[in-house]
C-alpha cells in the first residue's frame, strides 16, 4: 500500500459483512467494533446489523435495509443492491475469522499512525512535558496492541476458569503462584501471583533491598525474572546474593580475606552466574521505559520483576511528591496487569509512618496507592534485636492477612534461611 493511504482492506471489510449476512449467528461472536471499519458505508452497515441483533431481530437484507432506512443511511450506502453485492461477492462464511483478523490488523495500524502523528505534534510543542506525552503514548500503543482487550461475553472467562481449575486439579499444590523459597511468605501469599503488584514498605535500614534480592533468587529457581536496582550498584546486589547463598560475610569479600571462603565463593559464583535473573542498575528508568523493557523481556519468558524502589523512577519530576507517587503507582499496577507479570516493588512510608506501627494510611502518596496495589506488606525491625517482622495489610484473593518473623543472621546480610 502506498504511503499516504491509510491502511485498510476494502475486500476484507465487504467479505466480512457478507459473512454476517450469510450466517447471522456470527454477530454473537464478533470482536469487531464499528470503528475498525475504514470505509464509512461499511461501518454504517455493521452498526445497522448490530442494531437489528440488539432488537432480537433476524439479520438479512430486508431487516438491515429497514434499519439503515430508519437511520437515514440506506441511500448513502448504495441501497439494497449494495447489500446484495456483499453476499454475491463473499466466497464463504467459513472465512469470517480470517476477514476479521485482516480488518482488525488494518485498524490497529491506523491507530498506530494516529499515535505517531500525535507524538510528532507533541514533540514540537515544547509547552507540553515530554514525559507525560511519552507515558500516554506508550499506554496507547499497548492498548492497540491487545486485540483481545475489549469486553467479551462472560462465558469466555468462565471457560478460561474451568480450564484453569481442571488443569490445576491434575497437579494440586499449596503454592500455586511463583514460589519465593521463603516458607512463611509463600504460606501467606501462595507464591507471588502474575498480574499482581506487591508493595513492600518500611522505614530506612530495615533490610528491604536485602530481602528483595533473596526473593528474586528464590523466584528465579521457578521462573525467569528481572531485578531493577536503582539505589545500589549491580555488583553490590550480586555481592549480597553470593553472601547469602554461600554464607560468606560481605566484609570478607570487600577486604579480600577469603582464604577460608575461596572454595565456597567459587562454587557460589558459578551458581549465581546461571540464575534466571536479568539485572539492571541504571538510574534513569521511568514507567514508560520500564514498560518497554519489560515487554521486551516478556518475549524472553520473564514472569516477574522486582523494583528498588518506586520513588526513584523519573516520572513527572515537576509534580508534587504525592502526585508523582500516585501517577507512578497507577502505571506500575497497569504494567503488572497488562503484561501479566508479578511485580514486587519497594515503597516508602510517609512521615506519620515513622512514629508508629505502619498501616495502609502510612504509605507514601495518597490513599490511591493502597487501592492500586494488590498486596501491601510492611517490614519492621524490633528494637535492639535482629528480629525482622512482616505484616500484611492487604492481600488480594487471600483467606486472610498474615504475619511472619525472620531472623537476621549476624555478619551476613540476609534475613533468613530459605525453606
Amino acid at each position: 500500500m502506498a504511503y499516504g493511504v491509510m491502511p485498510h482492506s476494502k475486500d476484507a471489510e465487504e467479505a466480512y459483512l457478507g459473512c454476517l449476512l450469510i450466517n447471522p449467528s456470527l454477530v454473537k461472536e464478533t470482536d469487531i467494533s464499528p470503528d475498525d471499519f475504514y470505509i464509512l458505508r461499511n461501518r454504517d452497515v455493521f452498526e445497522s446489523m448490530r442494531g437489528v441483533f440488539a432488537k432480537d431481530g433476524i439479520i438479512d437484507i430486508l431487516t438491515v435495509s429497514e434499519e439503515l432506512d430508519r437511520r437515514g443511511q440506506l441511500s448513502e450506502i448504495g441501497g439494497q443492491s449494495y447489500l446484495a453485492s456483499l453476499i454475491s461477492q463473499t466466497p464463504s462464511a467459513l472465512n469470517a475469522k480470517n476477514y476479521s483478523k485482516i480488518i482488525k490488523d488494518k485498524a490497529q495500524r491506523r491507530r498506530l499512525l494516529g499515535i505517531c502523528s500525535d507524538m510528532a505534534n507533541a514533540a514540537y510543542n515544547e509547552e507540553v512535558p515530554i514525559n507525560d506525552t511519552v507515558s500516554q503514548s506508550v499506554s496507547n500503543v499497548v492498548n492497540i496492541a491487545r486485540p483481545e482487550g475489549g469486553a467479551v461475553p462472560i462465558r469466555s472467562f468462565v471457560s478460561n476458569l474451568y480450564d484453569d481449575v481442571v488443569k490445576r486439579s491434575e497437579n494440586p499444590k499449596e503454592i500455586y503462584g511463583i514460589p519465593t523459597g521463603i516458607k512463611s511468605w509463600d504460606n501467606i501469599t501462595k507464591g507471588n501471583q502474575r498480574g499482581e503488584e506487591t508493595l513492600i514498605a518500611a522505614r530506612p535500614n530495615v533490610g528491604k533491598t536485602i530481602f528483595l534480592t533473596q526473593m528474586a533468587v528464590g523466584m528465579a529457581e521457578e521462573s525467569p525474572g528481572v531485578f531493577y536496582e536503582m539505589e545500589m550498584g549491580g555488583m553490590a546486589v550480586v555481592r549480597r546474593v553470593v553472601s547469602w547463598l554461600g554464607k560468606i560475610p560481605t566484609t570478607n569479600m570487600k577486604s579480600g580475606f577469603m582464604n577460608s571462603y575461596i572454595d565456597t565463593f567459587t562454587k557460589t559464583i558459578e551458581k549465581v552466574s546461571v540464575l534466571n535473573i536479568f539485572l539492571s542498575d541504571e538510574t534513569n528508568w521511568d514507567t514508560a521505559s520500564l514498560r518497554a523493557d519489560l515487554a521486551r523481556l516478556k518475549r524472553e519468558g520473564i514472569q516477574w520483576f522486582c523494583l528498588d524502589y518506586m520513588l526513584l523512577l523519573k516520572d513527572d519530576l515537576s509534580l508534587a511528591r504525592n502526585d508523582r507517587i500516585d501517577n507512578i503507582s497507577q502505571r506500575l499496577h497497569d504494567i503488572c496487569k497488562d503484561l501479566n507479570l508479578a511485580g514486587i516493588i519497594i515503597h516508602t512510608l510517609n512521615k506519620a509512618g515513622y512514629g508508629e506501627e505502619a498501616d495502609l494510611q502510612h504509605l507514601g502518596g495518597t490513599a490511591g496507592v493502597s487501592y492500586d496495589a494488590d498486596n501491601v506488606v510492611f517490614m519492621s525491625k524490633e528494637k535492639d534485636s535482629n528480629i525482622i517482622e512482616f505484616s500484611w495489610s492487604k492481600v488480594r484473593e487471600a483467606e486472610g492477612n498474615g504475619f511472619m518473623r525472620m531472623v537476621k543472621i549476624e555478619g551476613i546480610p540476609a534475613l533468613g534461611e530459605k525453606a
